[in-house]
């Protein structure tokens, strides 16, 4: 089971929790990676049921397969805590499982040539998700005024997003590809930074968003039963 709290932050292994280390820290114990087989970021926690890929069973052997594929369908990249320019291993003891633009500002932000300065690198993990919400947020807010949209319909977008192709018409179809065309001039170079990703994403809800507008019967469905029409 995934631990979903805000990693606390400290240095000593002191106990195992379901087979993993717990790292004592000041205000409680932060737990690196909860589960192997559901990869989330370790710093702000991010996941994806879409990774969570087949069953586990009590082999190991049948089991690795299903874990790799999980892995690769992350896209976590490996972020070295010593850089490896600084002479950092290239070792899982000197890595951390981390998103595109954590890792983009972990290696932006947080430079150390030992990992005896490992407190550093804790805050940083323990700050990281209210941060990164404070960030979104802000963009959000920045987005929404631009494109003159409500911040309901940003979310409603959200959550359309996986169902576009069955719920739009041919026409929605064709103004949204047309929208995407935009975008792909716009951002011509593969974004890394929170801030790019972010916009990107808000960007595609946006226009999402202003197509929907025009199908009121869909616009004035309940999220509840988005949710339902995405889990059937």
């Amino acid at each position: 089971m995934r631990d979903r709290k805000t990693p606390p932050m400290a240095i000593d292994i002191v106990e195992y929790w379901d087979k993993q280390p717990l790292i004592k820290l000041k205000d409680g114990c932060w737990n690196p990676m909860s589960d192997v087989g559901e990869p989330s970021c370790q710093a702000c926690g991010c996941w994806n049921p879409e990774w969570d890929i087949g069953e586990f069973t009590d082999s190991y052997e049948e089991n690795r397969p299903i874990i790799n594929e999980r892995w690769e369908r992350s896209g976590l990249e490996k972020a070295h805590i010593v850089p490896h320019s600084l002479g950092g291993a290239n070792s899982p003891s000197n890595f951390l499982m981390l998103c595109r633009s954590c890792h983009f500002d972990f290696d932006f932000e947080i430079v150390t040539t030992s990992r005896k300065k490992m407190l550093k690198i804790y805050t940083w993990l323990k700050e990281r998700p209210e941060k990164k919400g404070e960030i979104v947020e802000q963009i959000t807010d920045k987005v929404c005024r631009e494109g003159k949209i409500s911040k309901e319909e940003i979310i409603r977008a959200m959550h359309m997003k996986s169902i576009v192709d069955t719920i739009f018409d041919e026409n929605q179809k064709v103004q949204l590809e047309i929208k995407e065309e935009e975008r792909a001039k716009k951002y011509n170079y593969k974004a890394k930074n929170l801030e790019e990703i972010t916009r990107i994403f808000l960007d595609e809800c946006v226009a999402i968003a202003k197509i929907a507008r025009q199908d009121q019967k869909r616009l004035d469905l309940d999220l509840f039963e988005w949710a339902d029409h995405i889990r059937s």
